[in-house]
């Protein structure tokens, strides 16, 4: 027998200032509950593993670090990676697990490059991988290839694998990719504009999105709209071509997604 869960999507939103990063599940009710999750920044979800990604802070060090979907409990995630003279941000583990991308960044986001670590028998290890990228998430094209913004604002994909480093331009004045790995569908921004590519071509205006995350069939697009000082949570079916406003925050919706 097959249990469903009690939610809808899981979303979470950033406080002012970046301070805090607070987990919430819509529930089928239309009912929101906090959830008892660590403070993960930058977070993102890894289907083929079931766990949360994102960069826990302790002692003002941040570490990438991997986190259980908790309901009622906050429990210590864990800890896998820290740079010593850096910073993490949009952490993004790859499908097949032993991959994670990163963004490291200077003080006040300077300089920013696209970095991977690779797992290892004895732990997670960096390899020689520095592409001068833009401060914004990135995530994986399948199992080698990563999609990410470079500084001049052009969607790149790059492969992973040491024997195959080309890149390749996606599109010009874009952010925000999202792909889902079974549909080969892949998602982003660009101007004012969702674009969808893949199985289907075709886009849609929405106000000011700021997150992009496909549903766990990908038939459905998680996404967020500012509008008059308020964020909130939308969902766009690609088959009915409409979006359904699902709720409202005055606090950035930064990720969503269905676990």
């Amino acid at each position: 027998m097959v249990i469903l869960p009690l939610y809808q999507v899981v979303f979470a939103v950033q406080e002012q200032k970046f301070s805090k990063t607070r987990f919430f599940a819509l529930m089928h009710d239309g009912q929101i509950r906090e959830m008892g999750m660590p403070d993960l920044r930058y977070p993102s979800y890894c289907a083929s593993n079931g766990k949360i990604c994102g960069v826990f802070y302790d002692d003002q060090k941040g570490f990438i670090a991997l986190s259980d979907l908790k309901i009622t409990e906050s429990p210590l995630p864990e800890l896998v990676f820290t740079l010593s003279k850096h910073q993490i941000a949009y952490p993004v583990v790859s499908p097949d697990r032993q991959k994670i991308a990163f963004i490291e960044y200077g003080e006040d986001e300077t300089s920013p490059v696209l970095r991977l670590i690779l797992r290892e028998e004895f732990g997670w290890f960096p390899v020689q991988l520095k592409i001068n990228a833009a401060f914004s998430p990135v995530c994986w094209g399948g199992k080698d290839a990563l999609i990410y913004t470079g500084r001049n604002n052009e969607l790149m994909m790059i492969s992973a694998s040491p024997s195959k480093r080309g890149t390749a331009k996606i599109d010009t004045n874009a952010k925000l990719p999202a792909y889902h790995q079974q549909s080969g569908r892949l998602a982003f921004v660009k101007d004012d504009n969702i674009i969808l590519k893949g199985k289907d071509n075709l886009s849609f205006e929405a106000d000011s999105p700021d997150m992009l995350n496909f549903s766990n069939d990908g038939e459905s697009l998680y996404f967020t709209a500012f509008k008059n000082g308020n964020y909130s949570l939308c969902r766009f079916s690609i088959e009915k071509r409409e979006a359904t406003r699902l709720c409202e925050s005055d606090a950035r919706i930064v990720w969503a997604a269905e676990i």
